[in-house]
Parts: structure tokens; sequence; C-alpha cells
């Protein structure tokens, strides 16, 4: 069985400040071993990272995590999303309704900050009627091991 597939894709990283080039090709090769294991045909692959975060600080001496505002899941280096961030991932969201394929299957990183980017988007979506059997779910995925 073959289909045809539009992704999109947010920020499945396993490193932890990555530039956009590492979180293409972790993408990327997420779902070319996605792809073979479901004999599906990628037609495009829109790959986003999330909108501007919250910052942390490490301690060089201990290598511990500590954030000044407090992150949702209690976890240092998982912050929320900055104001900044927030407004981005509503600019991104008004962008993916737009997208010609449209987008059909939606991964992302189990990260706060990426859910809460996709967030406006599933919203829209919703909205919209958008929102198919398949495409109701998003595909949280920890990234390559």
């Amino acid at each position: 069985m073959s289909f045809n597939v539009t992704c999109l894709v947010f920020s499945l990283c396993i490193n932890k400040q990555p530039s956009l080039l590492d979180c293409v090709r972790c993408s990327l090769t997420y779902l070319i071993c996605l792809k073979t294991s479901l004999k599906m045909v990628l037609e495009r692959i829109y790959v986003v990272r999330h909108g501007y975060r919250s910052n942390w600080i490490v301690d060089p001496s201990t290598g511990e995590y500590y954030a000044n505002i407090p992150s949702p899941t209690g976890i240092a280096s998982d912050p929320a999303l900055a104001s900044y961030g927030v407004e981005q991932a509503k600019q991104l969201a008004d962008k993916v309704v737009t997208l010609d394929p449209p987008v059909d299957v939606i991964y992302s990183s189990p990260f706060y900050r990426c859910l809460q980017t996709l967030k406006p988007t599933m919203e829209k979506f919703q909205e919209e009627g958008r929102l198919k059997d398949e495409m109701a779910k998003v595909r949280v995925d920890n990234g390559l091991r």
C-alpha cells in the first residue's frame, strides 16, 4: 500500500540547542525511516522550528539546568514560549493553513515549546473543519535514538 502525504514536522531534534540545519537533518532522517516503514510517498515536507522560548541557564560546574521562569512541565530545560514566541506561533498558524499542498500529517517533539508552537495551528485547522481522522492527532516523537 502506498499513498501521498504532506508532513509538517515540528523540531524533531535530539540536540539541546540545535541549529536549523540540525533540525532539518534529524527531521528528514526520521521521515525517511518513516517513509520506508509505511511505504508512503512524501509529496512535500515542511520543517518548522519552535517559536522563541524562555531562557534557561546551565551551571558549568554541575551541568544542571536552572530557569528564571518556572517551566509548565517542571523541567528547567523545557521552557514555555516567550511572548514573542507566542506571536510567532500565531503567525505560523496563519501561514500553515494556506500551504499548498495542505498538511496531511503532523509530527512534533514532545518538548512543551514545540507543542505550544503547534497549538494555534491545530486551533485554526479545527475552526476551518480541516481536521481529518488521521490529522486530528499530532504524532509526538522523541526523535532519533
